[in-house]
Order: structure tokens, then C-alpha cells, then sequence
């Protein structure tokens, strides 16, 4: 934590990148079909649906074959960080066992 200003510069350097194309920086996470995850902050422009998401939101975009090309979006605000990952989790938890059939 004590090295996260050493950061400052890099990040304030992406973030006005960003910003002269018209894009926001934003963290995005992928899960693969083969179950590798990632979870990188990427650069979205206007036709992202995360591009729109502001402070104290959070956005889930699912793409699939169904969902194609616009994806099913799901945007609220959250409830801090560990009453949303929780959340999440088990929203997740609940969507692949009904996949599973267990």
C-alpha cells in the first residue's frame, strides 16, 4: 500500500488518455468459457455499457449467444464493496445451479 502513489503519475497519465478519445477507464472482469478468469482496468468508449456506470454503481454485462451483440446489462448501486460481492456471488451461485440443474 505504501508504493500505491508511486502509481499516481502512470494512472493520471491513462485517465487523460482516456479522456482525449472520449473513454473512461474502468475495471472489467471476463470470465471464459473454458472458466479462466480476468479482471483488468480497461479503457470503454460510449458504446460500452460500463461507460455510463458512475461512482457508487456497479454493472454487470453478460454477453452469450442469446445476447448478441448487445449484451443483457445489470446496473444499480451497490451496497459496499463486501455486501455486493456477496451478492454477486451468490446471484452466481443460484444462476449456475439452476444451469447444472443441481
Amino acid at each position: 500500500m505504501a508504493h500505491l502513489p508511486l502509481l499516481d503519475d502512470t494512472f493520471a497519465a491513462r485517465v487523460a488518455k482516456a479522456r482525449d478519445e472520449g473513454k473512461v477507464l474502468r475495471y472489467v472482469g471476463n470470465i471464459e468459457e473454458d472458466g479462466v478468469c480476468r479482471v483488468k482496468i480497461a479503457e470503454v468508449d460510449g458504446n460500452d455499457p460500463l461507460f455510463k456506470v458512475k461512482n457508487g454503481e456497479n454493472a454487470l454485462a453478460f454477453y452469450s449467444h442469446y445476447y448478441q451483440p448487445l449484451p443483457l446489462v445489470l446496473r444499480g448501486y451497490g451496497a459496499g464493496n463486501d455486501v455486493t460481492a456477496a451478492g454477486v456471488f451468490a446471484d452466481l451461485l443460484r444462476t449456475l445451479s439452476w444451469k447444472l440443474g443441481v
